[in-house]
């Protein structure tokens, strides 16, 4: 079909598949943990602040809250991290637990050492994949126009 042949340049297609390639990069590097680079992600960054609700840590992170809940059982059951509910029983907490912030230091250098060989193998063009990544963050739903 000659008239979808445009198709095969969709850009969501290919920044999809490069991300799903880029997430089995990591999780090879992360295996020897016992972690997935989706859980990596999760813990890097709640190491990163302090007690934080669900739903402010869904929209940090930019994951759905159902999505981010279900990987937070899993952590959770694991033992990386801890939750409790605040005052109003409808906020619930997360934060790392001990176990967690051992898992992130051992983590480091398998995330440090595959970082460099990534920048490496793009070389400059590293810097340009950061402005895509962040361009297309700043595109929102309303710039659609459908």
């Amino acid at each position: 079909m000659e008239k979808y042949k445009e198709f095969a340049a969709c850009n969501c297609f290919k920044i999809r598949r490069m991300s799903r390639h880029l997430s089995q990069i990591y999780d090879h590097a992360f295996s020897v943990l016992g972690i997935k680079a989706t859980q990596f992600s999760i813990l890097a960054c709640l190491s990163n602040v302090d007690s934080v609700t669900i739903v402010k840590f869904s929209k940090l992170i930019g994951t759905e809250r159902t999505t981010l809940t279900r990987n937070l059982k899993i952590l959770e059951r694991d033992g990386f991290i801890k939750s409790y509910y605040g005052d109003d029983e409808r906020e619930r907490f997360v934060e790392l637990s001990e176990k967690g912030f051992k898992i992130i230091e051992k983590a480091y250098p398998l995330w440090k050492s595959t970082q460099d060989l990534i920048s490496e193998k793009i070389g400059m063009d590293i810097n340009i994949l950061k402005s895509v990544s962040d361009k297309l963050l700043e595109i929102s739903k309303e710039d659609l126009k459908l």
